[in-house]
């Protein structure tokens, strides 16, 4: 019958001295179960001072002690003063009873905190998403009905109090939010990109125009980046545009000179005028010798000719000066209007005192036939 380990205690300790023989040295398997195995092991030579590992009554023949309660070898002898400093002791009883956190509170908390967050984040979603598909029916109702334009559709664009980051129309590559749609009002400048988006839009009515002919002339707006690099003193021509440009029957560049002009160019006149609302810049020479440099190019790499050879050596160049005072903020807008005039109607008149209509007309457009255009 196998007898039950013994355990050494440091009472037992104190009551009983070990003393080995001389040279002796103990050495068991932790794992021996038999009475002897379970003594301690004993190492060293001298008696009276022999390094002992104790057990404490809990725990499995051979392993660590749980928690060692003296300096014996390589364990250490943790202080009472240490035990009360330390960060356990400091949590779980020094604390005063309202502040304690466990790490159970602690994981409840972040999870609510985290809940609430995208609780609150898919709300505002889903309401600015509610907010984009009413303004999406609002406007497609407007551009159905164009009586209701001017109210509906005005309220919604130049609403403060929703965001004026929101796109409410596209024209090509051009997303056009609240915020830039607001330069439609009178007295407001219209920016380099809503140009770009209305020059698209007159062109795309010329183009629907001239399939169902209602025009005879075909027109091609040139971007206001692409003139601004034309038309810069001492500047290279631009790189050459994948169009035939020789094709059309107008080109349209949008000269800026600190507020806007235009040079309309008749490609089967041989003919270019220069219009200028405000009159106040003498840059002619700059003009004529940029556009011959650009038309020679052209007339080289698709005709293969020299531009002397052809009639456009003898190209006709008139300026034309508008008596009638033009806001430096219309002039874009004037801008527009001729392009407009040249592109679907020549009757147009071009006054100062029309300039807010049209404004109100080129908005109408961008939402009529922004969404249309892919290019």
């Amino acid at each position: 019958m196998r007898s039950p380990p013994r355990y050494i205690t440091p009472n037992s300790l104190s009551q009983r001295t070990i003393s080995p023989k001389i040279g002796q040295k103990r050495v068991i398997s932790p794992r021996c179960r038999s009475p002897r195995g379970a003594s301690p092991r004993i190492i060293g030579g001298r008696t009276g001072s022999p390094n002992i590992r104790v057990y404490s009554p809990g725990t499995r023949m051979g392993s660590r002690a749980a928690s060692p309660i003296r300096n014996l070898g390589r364990y250490k002898h943790i202080k009472p003063i240490e035990k009360i400093k330390s960060l356990r002791s400091i949590k779980t009883s020094m604390l005063p009873s309202f502040i304690r956190v466990n790490q159970a509170d602690i994981m409840k908390y972040t999870l609510s905190i985290t809940l609430s967050a995208t609780k609150t984040a898919d709300t505002t979603t889903n309401d600015s998403k509610i907010v984009q598909e009413r303004n999406k029916t609002i406007i497609n109702e407007c551009i159905r009905n164009q009586q209701s334009f001017n109210n509906d559709l005005f309220n919604l664009i130049f609403d403060s109090t929703q965001s004026g980051e929101e796109v409410l129309v596209s024209v090509g590559s051009f997303q056009l939010s609240r915020g830039e749609l607001t330069c439609f009002q009178p007295g407001k400048a219209l920016p380099d990109t809503v140009i770009d988006a209305c020059l698209k839009c007159i062109k795309f009515k010329n183009t629907k125009r001239l399939k169902k002919r209602k025009v005879k002339e075909s027109i091609y707006c040139l971007g206001t980046k692409y003139c601004k690099y034309l038309f810069q003193a001492g500047c290279p021509l631009p790189s050459r545009l994948k169009k035939n440009l020789l094709s059309y029957d107008y080109l349209i560049f949008p000269v800026f000179v600190g507020y806007w002009t235009i040079l309309i160019v008749n490609i089967k006149g041989k003919s270019a005028k220069y219009y200028d609302p405000i009159g106040i810049e003498k840059n002619d020479n700059l003009i004529c010798a940029q556009l011959f440099a650009l038309l020679k190019r052209e007339i080289k790499l698709n005709e293969n000719k020299d531009i002397e050879n052809t009639r456009w050596q003898r190209l006709e160049y008139e300026r034309i000066n508008e008596f009638e005072a033009y806001e430096h903020m219309d002039s874009a807008v004037y801008v527009l209007r001729q392009v407009f005039k040249a592109a679907v109607c020549k009757d147009l008149q071009v006054r100062p005192e029309i300039m807010p209509e049209f404004r109100n007309k080129m908005l109408m457009l961008l939402f009529k036939y922004g969404n249309k255009i892919t290019y």
